[in-house]
């Protein structure tokens, strides 16, 4: 994590208050490394347009997304 990563996550916090701090710094992370998919039971990355979260329930229907 770099100082642009708490600059990015600190900016997401103003138009996503109901995120945690960490959701923030996560999706701040994959932005800047060009990650777009999270595997995570956290409803809260459903709120950023710019994830797409895969949840651990639902594996069967994303596991060929993930697994050459």
């Amino acid at each position: 994590m770099y100082a642009v990563d708490v600059q990015r996550a600190a900016g997401l916090a103003d138009t996503h208050q109901e995120l945690a701090a960490r959701d923030l710094l996560h999706a701040a992370v994959m932005h800047r490394l060009g990650v777009r998919r999270i595997i995570s039971a956290g409803t809260g990355f459903d709120q950023l347009a710019e994830v797409e979260r895969l949840g651990p329930a639902l594996e069967s229907s994303w596991r060929h997304l993930v697994v050459s």
